[in-house]
C-alpha cells in the first residue's frame, strides 16, 4: 500500500476473517504520524491452509480514531495441485499433534493410524473431500483405545495417492 500523505496515522492493524468466523488480528504495521511524502507499506500473510479469506485494514490514528480503508477477499480453496502428507507436528507429541494434507481433486480420503506390527489403531478421516488442504488433531487420549508411549504410522489413501509418515506418542 502506497500513502501520499498522512494525518495522525499511528498504523494499520490488518485482520483475516474466514467464512462463519470472527475477525482475528493477524499483524499491525506502523504508521509515520503526520507526513506530506510517499510512504510506502506492506504486510506478509503465511497461509497455512487453502481456504477462503477476507482481508481487513483498518488505519488507528493518535486521537483514538479507527477507521476501515480496505477489504481483500482471496479464495484458495482450488489451489492445490498436487497430492501431500506432511510430516505432523509437533513430533514427538504429548498430548496431540496435528497432521496436515492436500488432495488436488475431490477423492474419497482414509486416513489411519497403524501400530508397529501394522494393526489399524484408529481412523482419523473416512469420507470424500472436496480438493484442499486439512488438517487433524489427534489426540490418543480422545480414542477408546490404550495408546502407549511408542512409534506409530499414519497413512493417507485418497485416489491412486498413498503416503505413510512416523510419529512419536510420548505419555
Amino acid at each position: 500500500m502506497e500513502t501520499a500523505t498522512e494525518l495522525n496515522n499511528k498504523g494499520f492493524e490488518i485482520r483475516a476473517k474466514k467464512t462463519n468466523t470472527d475477525e482475528t488480528v493477524i499483524g499491525w504495521v506502523n504508521g509515520n504520524g503526520t507526513t506530506t511524502g510517499i510512504n510506502n507499506y506492506s504486510f506478509k500473510v503465511n497461509i497455512n491452509d487453502y481456504s477462503k479469506y477476507e482481508y481487513l485494514l483498518y488505519q488507528f490514528d493518535y486521537s483514538g480514531q479507527i477507521k476501515l480503508i480496505g477489504k481483500l477477499f482471496v479464495d484458495l480453496t482450488n489451489n492445490v495441485s498436487d497430492y501431500n502428507l506432511a510430516q505432523n507436528y509437533p513430533n514427538p507429541f504429548n498430548p496431540s499433534t496435528t497432521i496436515k494434507y492436500s488432495i488436488p481433486h475431490k477423492e474419497n480420503v482414509n486416513l489411519s493410524v497403524f501400530n508397529l506390527i501394522g494393526q489399524k489403531v484408529c481412523t482419523l478421516v473416512n469420507e470424500e473431500k472436496e480438493a484442499g488442504s486439512y488438517s487433524v488433531e489427534f489426540n490418543p487420549v480422545l480414542y477408546k483405545n490404550d495408546f502407549a508411549s511408542g512409534i506409530y504410522f499414519y497413512s493417507i489413501s485418497a485416489g491412486n495417492f498413498y503416503d505413510t509418515k512416523k510419529f512419536v506418542y510420548i505419555k
